[in-house]
């Protein structure tokens, strides 16, 4: 009589989180690969841990990916293959 939607997606996926409230129940969207991904009428659980857990995943992935300076000089690089 009832059922379920089950989608998985990695982390490294995700973009962006919105959260909102009503009287329904809380609601949660996260935005991956160009799609918008939502869960609603959420009554129970710990919805604010969640949100941070997954904003810190995001944020460690960001961080992780972020290039670093290069640590040779360019210029004196070329004079040497030159």
């Amino acid at each position: 009589m009832s059922g379920y939607e089950l989608e998985v997606y990695l982390y490294f996926n995700i973009s962006s989180i919105e959260i909102g409230k009503n009287w329904l129940g809380h609601r949660i969207a996260t935005f991956v690969s160009n799609n918008k991904m939502g869960m609603k009428w959420i009554k129970t659980g710990d919805v604010q841990n969640f949100i941070e857990y997954v904003k810190s995943r995001i944020e460690k992935r960001d961080q992780e990916s972020t290039p670093l300076e290069p640590t040779v000089d360019i210029p004196d690089q070329i004079k040497k293959l030159a």
